[in-house]
């Protein structure tokens, strides 16, 4: 838990979809976190149990593993990136199709 939070500055950067945040400890520890929506990160893999039809090889989105690790390459440098010298302590992420994704 974070005590006596000093200073909490948010940034948001909406065409990104991306939300993050600092806080300063009252021991000068600066604890980040970030909420990033991804926007239909799918594997390729068909659920029957939910419409992900479309991100499959055969789907209208053409979704093939180099697609899906080309994003997840993606995610990761912004992740990376806003954390400057220090990553994110805490990343939320939406609109991700599964735990294994």
């Amino acid at each position: 838990m974070v005590k006596g939070i000093f200073k909490l500055t948010t940034f948001i950067f909406l065409g990104l979809n991306i939300g993050c945040s600092s806080a300063q400890t009252t021991d000068n520890k600066v604890l980040r976190f970030m909420f990033y929506n991804v926007e239909n990160f799918f594997d390729t893999d068909d659920d029957p149990t939910k419409n992900d039809n479309e991100f499959t090889p055969e789907g209208s989105m053409h979704w093939t593993k180099s697609k899906y690790l080309a994003k997840k390459d993606a995610i990761f440098r912004v992740i990376a990136n806003v954390g400057e010298w220090e990553p994110p302590a805490i990343v939320g992420l939406c609109e991700v199709e599964n735990r294994k994704v």
